[in-house]
Order: C-alpha cells, then structure tokens, then sequence
C-alpha cells in the first residue's frame, strides 16, 4: 500500500509541476460546468431578498407578499430539476479530463471534456436528481417554522455531506473509468469510500471548505474574491488533488486486483523522476 501511495503522490507532483496550467484549465472547466447553477443560485438569492425586504416594509400586505414567496419558492424548486442535474452532466465532462490527466500524467486536449459529458452521462445525471432531491427536501424541510424543523434541515444536510456526497463523487469517477451499471457505480461508490473512511473524510471534507464559506458569508464581500481565487486556480487545485485521491483508493482496491493494465498505466513516466 506504501509503494502505491508513494506512487500516486508522485503522479500529483509531476502533474503540478510539468502541467502547470491544469489546475487553471480544470478552475475554467469547473466554473463553466456549474455556471448555469450559479446563475440559478443568484437569482433566487436575490428574488427572495427582494419579497422579504417587500415585507419587511408594508406588513399590511403581508398575506400576499408570504403567498407570492412560496410561488417564488414552488418555481425555484421546479427549475432545479433541470438546473442541478444539467450543471452535473456537464460536470461529467470534467470527470473524464481528470481521469485523463491522472492516467497519462499529460494534459488532456480540450475536446476530451465534450466527449466525457457522453461517456458519464447516465452516471452524472443519477447523481444529479439525487442532489436535486437533497436540495429540495431542505428546502421543503426549511419551511417549517418549528425548532424540530430546523433540526432536520442541519441533520440532513450534514449528512449528505458526510456520507453522500464523498460516495457520489466517487460513482462518477467509476462510471468514466469502468462503464460499468450504475447501480453498481453506486454501491462500490459507498463501499470504496469506507474502505479507508477516516483519510477520504479529510480530503472530501476539506475539498468543500471553500464553498461552504462563501454560502455562510455571502453576505460579505471578502468571499467573492475567495470566489474568484477559485475561478481562476484553486477548483483546479482541489479536484486534481482530490482526483489523485480517488485514483489512490482505485489503484489500491480496484485496479490492482482487476485491472491490472491500468494499474501499471504509465507508471514509466513517474519513476523516471
């Protein structure tokens, strides 16, 4: 296991330091992939600000202003059942660049991200309606106005992101690699992760640090530009991190065992440094 660690670390060095400018062309691609959710995200943000500010101002009119939010919030709903899943189909695209760059340890052309969006997309879009129910059951949940309500709302939330949403991240990467059924993408995903639960936290959970910042301080201006850090070099940074990660727990449970050919898999590029 010390060697095919070793050996893995070595891939993410080289990558960093012979491909300098993927973690930009990853940031690029990971923007453009979710860029339809943030435009998405802003508009409700800023709707919903508009009709709570419109009742904070006239609460003679405070029975319409409530039943035109939860119309804005019925809408918003139904339109994140196209958006999530669509901005996670194009996401796939940017699975199969990183699975690229993590077996050839060399940049990937361009087009490899158009033709990753087909081969994963069976894989994307399932793991797409699953964020899009998690989404939408918060939301639903947020709407009650009762302590146990809000107790809910947290408790599902961390728990998708302590054991959902690690698991998912890992089906994509399965389904690029492997092509195999998504069922069964599925339950290695949630196995693979829990072979070595405690070190694949820490990478999964610091990987969504930034994000969980800028949406506990929107309100502040210092997270837009830790937001355009993001855009512009760390998404990249985080992901081929985080994809090294992943190849790790493949190389170690998946590859070496069954895929004997990939495990070895240019490997003759990383020895010679």
């Amino acid at each position: 296991m010390k060697e095919t660690t070793n050996r893995r670390l070595k891939g993410l060095k080289h990558i960093l330091a012979h491909e300098f400018n993927s973690p930009i062309i990853v940031s690029l691609f990971c923007v453009f992939s979710f860029l339809l959710f943030f435009i998405w995200y802003g508009f409700k943000y800023f709707t919903d600000a508009s009709i709570y500010s419109g009742l904070a101002d006239d609460l003679s009119n405070q029975v319409d202003i409530v039943r035109y939010l939860i119309t804005n919030q019925i809408l918003f709903s139904l339109i994140s059942i196209i958006v999530i899943p669509l901005s996670f189909i194009l996401f796939g695209g940017l699975v199969g660049y990183l699975c690229e760059l993590n077996l050839n340890f060399s940049k990937p052309s361009i087009k490899i991200y158009f033709i990753s969006i087909k081969k994963t997309f069976k894989y994307s879009l399932i793991v797409g309606f699953i964020a899009a129910f998690i989404y939408n059951l918060c939301a639903f949940i947020k709407w009650g106005n009762n302590p146990i309500y809000s107790v809910f709302y947290l408790g599902i939330i961390i728990l998708s992101l302590l054991f959902i949403y690690p698991p998912l991240v890992f089906v994509m990467f399965e389904g690029y690699i492997y092509q195999g059924k998504v069922f069964v993408a599925l339950k290695n995903g949630f196995i693979l992760f829990f072979q070595e639960p405690l070190v694949n936290a820490l990478y999964f959970y610091l990987s969504i640090v930034p994000m969980v910042l800028f949406f506990v301080f929107s309100e502040m201006y210092f997270v837009y530009f830790l937001l355009l850090i993001l855009a512009i070099y760390g998404f990249g940074f985080i992901l081929i991190v985080l994809s090294n990660r992943i190849f790790l727990i493949l190389d170690r449970y998946v590859n070496k065992f069954n895929y004997p050919k990939l495990y070895e898999k240019n490997i003759d590029i990383v020895l010679r440094e």
